[in-house]
């Protein structure tokens, strides 16, 4: 006996042992279990439960009278727990008992029958409590939930409460478990509906008789099932109590329900697209190993073929999506991916090979030349080294790296010559040897005499004798190194200075790159004598007799600035013993007016600056800086923050004192009036972020107007 079945046998036991106890119970005027006559049950509390059989709509009760509607079109209630439990007490199984109690174990998961919010929750009533009053008249821990049109919906004998009053609730959601609290006999869960007419201040709760219970709950047993249920073995998703298909996203992720509604895993095709179900059940994305296969899935789970580029790197899937290995060939081109399933680019060593895939990732072969070098590749795309016959000709290729060899080579002991084009001499005589059928070189014995040209060197040989040192040949002069290569240029020789053309004769009486060179090649570098000015790198120095004069420089009525270095002084000030002199652009001390950066100064005859006194009505200042008295001076303040000496765009400006309009014009330092404004544009001057004053430009006259 399962214990599903002992529980039914306890519970078949319990229920004759009840319903004979209700029938004293009647007979004695106290009702047993939850009975709606006990007076201390407040008529309000009372609620009727409908059937269990067929689902229909509630929605058409009417509230303003107490007549029983008859009418039975489908509606949105389900069953109160996951699985059909038995009933061990129908509607009406005694007198006043307008509900249902279900068998279930202890902890069983009780669902809202409908949408709804709750109205009342009781949590705090202990188990088997007779105490009416305590647990609500005996309903025990209590959740009453009021729905559309006035109907309410009650659980009771609760074991514990996962809601709160107020909460809005759906159809299907657990609100709590079975328990055996309140005045029960056994673990059940007492199930009742009713609706309120009058209100329910007045009490106006009114029974559903039992012709209308039969119309209510629905018969199916998953009517309340919510979310991921296993049944026999196989899982399924429910929603509003039915079962869900094809697909479907639960809390972010997807997964696929046949037209049985059973979730699938493993591969599966859909419209044309496989995707991959992991044994979860969800829809697997990106890199996928499957029975030790990798697999690449889209964001949308498509099972992905061909040539794929993933993060930078290139893997291709076949069509059965397997990402692929090794060597393959694709499109008629071979490829090589590493164990990762990546294409290689470059060169790479494969087993044993050396093999180059350019940047597509396709083997190459034959011929190619690669940052300048050439190498050669046989039709398996491995690189070849050593002696090769190609296209019938001989070549060599390095050994340790491939690249094909030209020039005279040394191997195995024997010299060979290849050309340019790598390809090996053979029965020719290239550079006094002698080349035989098979390439190797033998020096030829005869008497060298004249020139000899050895790749780009040349030879000179007097009775076989290769000539070093300086040689007289047919009139000119040259030079031949130790190793007898003739030298070019300039060449120090017993520490004398010769010089040698490309032709290698020697140069003689003749001046090159500042030196003399006499009869005998003899260079001598050429001195030059440097006087007066001289411009170097821009600055002007001044010289005498080759030495760079400083200090002060006269020259005739005019007189220089030379600084340590030698470089004169241009447009700056020299202050030297308390005094200040100022140099032009041209290096000459100005004496009288001068100019500098839009201000006045003046200097007396020996070029002093004046820093005291005045000058043609002019007020020389500490500084050494002149202005008029009145409109230039700098002590006259509008107010305090602003001095009456402006400095605007590198030009000084002053405003009239006279004038009621303090109207000024001034340009490069010349005061005077103008006339009648004309359009001009304004710029607002500001002095530590307020606006002091305007100015007004108009042409070439600036106006400036104190605020």
């Amino acid at each position: 006996m399962n214990h599903k079945r002992k529980y039914l046998v306890v519970f078949l036991l319990a229920t004759i042992v009840i319903n004979s106890l209700q029938i004293v119970a009647n007979a004695s005027g106290f009702g047993f279990m939850d009975s709606f006559d006990n007076p201390m049950l407040p008529e309000e509390e009372e609620l009727v439960l409908p059937g269990m059989y067929e689902e229909v709509s509630i929605e058409d009760i009417p509230t303003e009278s107490r007549a029983i509607v008859k009418s039975a079109e489908a509606g949105r209630w389900v069953w109160p727990t996951a699985e059909f439990y038995p009933v061990i007490c129908k509607y009406l199984c005694y007198t006043n008992h307008h509900a249902i109690d279900l068998y279930a174990p202890i902890g069983t998961a009780v669902y809202a029958g409908r949408d709804g919010v709750v109205e009342q929750v009781i949590s705090t009533c202990p188990n088997m409590s007779a105490n009416q009053k305590e647990c609500g008249g005996g309903y025990g821990n209590y959740i009453t939930i009021k729905h559309a049109t006035g109907v309410y919906s009650r659980y009771a004998h609760l074991n514990s409460v996962d809601v709160k009053k107020g909460q809005k609730v759906s159809a299907g959601q657990k609100i709590g478990t079975i328990g055996t609290s309140g005045r029960v006999g056994a673990a059940h869960l007492h199930f009742e509906i009713r609706q309120d007419t009058r209100g329910m201040a007045a009490g106006g709760w009114d029974p559903l008789d039992s012709t209308r219970f039969n119309y209510v709950l629905p018969s199916e047993k998953n009517s309340a099932k919510v979310g991921w249920v296993k049944e026999s073995n196989q899982w399924y998703y429910y929603k509003g109590g039915k079962k869900q298909t094809g697909w479907q996203k639960v809390d972010g992720t997807w997964y696929y329900l046949n037209s049985s509604g059973v979730m699938q895993t493993g591969w599966l095709k859909d419209r044309g697209t496989w995707y991959y179900l992991k044994s979860s059940g969800a829809m697997a994305t990106g890199w996928e190993k499957v029975n030790g296969t990798w697999y690449y899935l889209n964001a949308s789970g498509a099972m992905q073929t061909g040539w794929q580029k993933l993060d930078g790197l290139w893997y291709y899937m076949d069509s059965s999506g397997a990402m692929l290995t090794g060597w393959q060939k694709i499109n008629g081109t071979w490829y090589y991916m590493n164990s990762s399933g990546a294409m290689l680019t470059g060169w790479q060593n494969i087993g044993g090979a050396r093999y180059y895939l350019n940047s597509s990732g396709a083997m190459l072969t034959g011929w190619q030349k690669l940052d300048g070098v050439w190498y050669y590749m046989d039709s398996s795309g491995a690189m070849l080294t050593g002696w090769q016959d190609i296209g019938g000709a001989r070549y060599y290729l390095n050994l340790s790296n491939g690249a094909m060899l030209t020039g005279w080579q040394k191997i195995d002991g024997n010299w060979y010559y290849f050309y340019s084009g790598g390809s090996m001499a053979t029965n020719t005589e290239i550079d006094g040897w002698s080349i035989d059928a098979n390439g190797i070189a033998t020096k030829i014995e005869a008497v060298q005499n004249g020139w000899l040209q050895v790749g780009n060197d040349k030879l000179y040989y007097i009775e076989g004798v290769a000539q070093i040192g300086l040689v007289d040949i047919e009139g000119a002069r040259y030079y031949f190194n130790e190793n007898g290569m003739m030298q070019t240029g300039w060449q120090i020789i017993d520490n004398v200075k010769y010089y040698f053309y490309e032709s290698g004769q020697m140069a003689t009486n003749t001046e090159i790159d500042g030196w003399s060179i006499d009869a005998n090649g003899v260079a001598t570098k050429i001195e030059v004598v440097l006087n007066g000015w001289q411009k170097i790198d821009g600055d002007w120095y001044y010289y005498v007799n080759n030495v760079k004069q400083t200090g002060w420089l006269t020259l005739g009525n005019d007189k220089y600035y030379l600084k340590a270095d030698g470089k004169m002084m241009s447009d700056e000030w020299l202050t030297q013993n308390n005094k200040k002199y100022y140099f032009a652009a041209s290096g000459l001390m100005k004496k009288g007016w001068i100019e500098w950066r839009h201000q006045w100064y003046y200097t007396n005859q020996n070029g002093e600056m004046l820093t005291s006194g005045t000058v043609d009505g002019w007020i020389i200042t500490p500084s050494g800086m002149a202005y008029l008295p009145g409109r230039m001076n700098p002590d006259y303040v509008v107010n305090k923050s602003i001095e009456r000496l402006l400095n605007l765009e590198g030009f000084v400006y002053s405003p009239n004192l006279t004038s009621s309009n303090a109207k000024h014009t001034t340009i490069t330092g010349q005061p005077g009036y103008d006339e009648a404004l004309t359009e001009a544009v304004v710029v607002e001057v500001l002095t530590s972020g307020k606006s002091q004053f305007n100015v007004y430009l108009d042409e070439n006259t600036v106006h400036i107007f104190i605020k």
